[in-house]
Order: structure tokens, then C-alpha cells, then sequence
């Protein structure tokens, strides 16, 4: 295994990927990137880590179980953060580190497969390029041009969402999909119920929920994604809105 093909792992998700995929270099290990999230050590050691999360963040405890997606530990990101190092190559940074760490060309073990040229085209060396793997395809996003659709489509549940190629959305393949058969499973909807969708995005939540006969309000900080959000679900009302405290956000958070 090339050491930039794990470099976005963290070193937890790298032992259980070693099986499977050789002997992971000790220099591998020491490259980490930053980005890697909660969902790369959930995938190993799912309960300790979100009882851990939930008891820091939210002074909640919880001894529940963590069920894996299918489609195993590599292959699964459809959102990419890259960095171009010094001489024009696709990598991600080390952890904690502004060290570019190259990408082979069959690129990360982490990202659904995709050619690394288009994302080196929209970069110079030292920028980051988002990436965007979606229904309609590859989206390169640089600091100055942008190659592939922009915005792009996601389908649950036969609703497409528009969302920007560079604003939030579920990372895991079948997270959006997943998400949203627990929220309905764990609400139970009914006609004629009214829902709050409070930090509501793009509008992922409501949109399961108005398909199930609710009326749904939503409240986001970001005005691009509440613009996204009353497109997607056109039936529902989105607001500008924190959250928290009720205010109207003038911020733009996608």
C-alpha cells in the first residue's frame, strides 16, 4: 500500500485496513490527515467512539450499538478535501502538518475511485481542491475555476437534492439514504404532522418528512443552502435563521 493511499486514514481505520490490504508502511501511519472524520474510526470501533463523542460534547451518556454500513472501509467518501503540493501533485496533508503527502495515481483508499488529473487542472501548488462525487458525476472545485456541474444532484429516495458542489452533504455513499430511513423510523410520521428541521441544510430531513404528508419548517444559518432547500422541497417553508436563538443569520455558510 502506497503511503499517500492512507494517508487520509486515521491510524485506528489503518490496523483494520492492514488485513485486508497488505503491510501498512510505519511512515503511512505517521501521515495522517487532518480530515479524516468520526466516521473512519466509527467504521472500526463504532460504540466506544460515539459514547465518547456524545459524553464530551453533549454531556449525554449512551451504550448503544453502531451498525456498519455495507460496502466495507475503502471506496466510500464522495467528498474529498485535496492539497497541491510543490510541484503540481494531488495529495492530502498530514495531521496537525501544512505536509503535502502525494497520492498514488489510483488515488485514496478512502474516496469513491475518480481521476486525479481533473483535480490537479483547477489547482497550483499549495492550494486545496474540493471534490464533489454526485449523481451528475465529478465536480473540481479550486480557488479560482471550477470544473464539472456546479451545483450537484443527489437522489434519496426519489427526491433529488441540489446542494453546492463545495457545501455540506453526507460524506458516506449511503448516509443520506440511512440517515433519513432512521429519522423516519425513529419519528414515525403521520399526515398532517407538523415538523421543525432545525440546522436543516439542504433540506434532506424534510423532504423525507414532507414525502410522509408533514408540514415542514426548516431553520439553517447558511442562505445558500436555504436557497437549495426551498427548491428541493418546494411544499416545505426555510428560514435564515440560528437556531438557537431564533435571530436572523446574515452569514452565508453553505
Amino acid at each position: 500500500v502506497h503511503a499517500g493511499q492512507v494517508a487520509g486514514v486515521h491510524p485506528a481505520v489503518l490496523e483494520g485496513l492492514g488485513g485486508g490490504f497488505g503491510q501498512v508502511p510505519v511512515a503511512a501511519r505517521q501521515q495522517r490527515a487532518g480530515h479524516a472524520d468520526l466516521a473512519d474510526l466509527a467504521l472500526l470501533d463504532g460504540p466506544a467512539v460515539v459514547a465518547e463523542q456524545l459524553r464530551r460534547l453533549a454531556g449525554v451518556e449512551w451504550d448503544g450499538q453502531v451498525e456498519a454500513a455495507p460496502g466495507g472501509l475503502t471506496h466510500w467518501r464522495t467528498r474529498m478535501r485535496y492539497a497541491i503540493d510543490d510541484v503540481g501533485r494531488v495529495g492530502l496533508r498530514a495531521h496537525r502538518s501544512h505536509q503535502v503527502v502525494a497520492l498514488p495515481p489510483e488515488g485514496s483508499v478512502l474516496a469513491v475511485p475518480h481521476p486525479l488529473d481533473p483535480v490537479a487542472e483547477v489547482g497550483r501548488p499549495g492550494d486545496e481542491v474540493i471534490v464533489a462525487i454526485s449523481d451528475d458525476g465529478l465536480t473540481c472545485s479550486g480557488p479560482r475555476r471550477t470544473t464539472g456541474p456546479d451545483p450537484v444532484h443527489q437522489s434519496v429516495f426519489g427526491r433529488t437534492f441540489e446542494v453546492s458542489a463545495r457545501g455540506f452533504w453526507q460524506v458516506h455513499t449511503l448516509a443520506a439514504e440511512t440517515l433519513s430511513r432512521v429519522v423516519l423510523g425513529a419519528l414515525d410520521p403521520r399526515e398532517g404532522e407538523r415538523a421543525l428541521d432545525l440546522y436543516c441544510g439542504v433540506g434532506l430531513f424534510a423532504g423525507a418528512l414532507a414525502d410522509r404528508g408533514c408540514e415542514v419548517m426548516g431553520l439553517e444559518y447558511g442562505r445558500d443552502a436555504v436557497a437549495h432547500a426551498r427548491r428541493n422541497v418546494p411544499e416545505g417553508q426555510f428560514h435564515v435563521t440560528d437556531p438557537e436563538t431564533g435571530k436572523r443569520h446574515n452569514g452565508n455558510r453553505h
